[in-house]
């Protein structure tokens, strides 16, 4: 892949989860780093302390401490401080509620079903270059 991406934040409690999203941007090449946050409250901690800011953020709903749709609600008012390029949000739950990709849609981020694959990880790379 010719356009690398310098961070990609997941945002993901399950560890199971983030090390096979490592390996397949490992294995893709599609970042350089790949740092993780095991809930929403890390993610915006992360993000108020991190520079540069990763381009990508890949969010799943359901986590302890902030789930992914309280972060959403935190994050604009995060935006609106942030001096650098936002990073895109892109949900990746396992999620099949019909409500929760309306919501996502609504909030004008992108809806991807787990497990998250190789040509889905490159479509969205491709996206931001």
């Amino acid at each position: 892949m010719t356009n690398k991406l310098r961070t990609i934040l997941l945002v993901d409690d399950d560890d199971d989860c983030n090390a096979f999203v490592k390996i397949l941007c490992t294995k893709e090449g599609v970042a350089e780093n790949v740092d993780v946050a095991h809930n929403g409250i890390e993610a915006l901690e992360y993000l108020k302390t991190h520079s540069p800011l990763p381009e990508l953020i890949l969010l799943d709903i359901n986590m302890p401490g902030m789930n992914g749709w309280e972060f959403l609600r935190e994050y604009p008012a995060l935006q609106a401080r942030m001096k650098e390029r936002i990073p895109v949000v892109v949900m990746v739950t396992v999620s099949t509620n019909p409500d929760d990709m309306k919501q996502a849609q609504e909030q004008g981020v992108q809806f991807i079903n787990k497990p998250l694959t190789k040509d889905a990880l490159k479509t969205i790379v491709q996206q931001l270059s």
